[in-house]
């Protein structure tokens, strides 16, 4: 991990990380036990903070960091045919990115977590961005819209690699709803497909 940090070190994320690694490991362990089914909560207890700064590095740096509009539109700004929605998009895009590239060997490569771990990493990842969703989804049960970009993206993920990769499920218990992973490799799958068509 320390290499990562270092390897990102001129980002701002740094200050999100230290606010992460500053928060009270009683209060994450309430919250996995809370928000997470029990089959996942010694997976999260035990990967939660480097999924957490895996999705955020890799949202903020690779995914706004990179990629290029259509050439077909030639000199022309994409946020004119999208319109309104094109923050939605590109937090999705940021996302999908990070989705995508964390079984890259690379990030083993530079000290993120060992091989071993990857598929562990990966599949708390998945749950934090999914089970995250419900929590939104939750909170926004007033309300027939998301309103905010990040908030419309996640949902986009969500419903797009459920309804057509299946990969997870939504499950009832006792009343509370939880994320059900029965496939990352199809969550990925689905979630490079979107990065495509996004």
């Amino acid at each position: 991990n320390d290499a990562v940090g270092f390897y990102f070190w001129n980002f701002k994320n740094v200050i999100l990380q230290n606010m992460i690694e500053a928060r009270n490991q009683v209060l994450l362990d309430m919250l996995i036990k809370e928000f997470y089914l029990p089959e996942y909560q010694g997976l999260m207890k035990k990967h939660f903070k480097t999924a957490r700064k895996m999705l955020l590095y890799m949202h903020e740096v690779i995914g706004h960091g990179s990629g290029s509009a259509d050439v077909r539109l030639g000199n022309k700004d994409p946020r004119d045919f999208i319109g309104k929605n094109y923050g939605a998009m590109e937090e999705a895009r940021a996302s999908l990115v990070a989705f995508h590239h964390i079984n890259d060997p690379i990030l083993v490569k530079l000290g993120a977590f060992s091989a071993d771990e990857q598929r562990d990493v990966m599949k708390a990842l998945y749950l934090l961005e999914f089970q995250g969703q419900l929590i939104t989804l939750r909170n926004a049960k007033n309300e027939d819209v998301l309103r905010e970009a990040h908030d419309r993206a996640d949902q986009l993920l969500f419903e797009f690699i459920r309804k057509n990769h299946g990969g997870f499920e939504v499950v009832n218990q006792n009343g509370k709803f939880f994320v059900k992973i029965n496939d990352i490799d199809k969550i990925h799958t689905g979630s490079s497909q979107l990065l495509k068509i996004i």
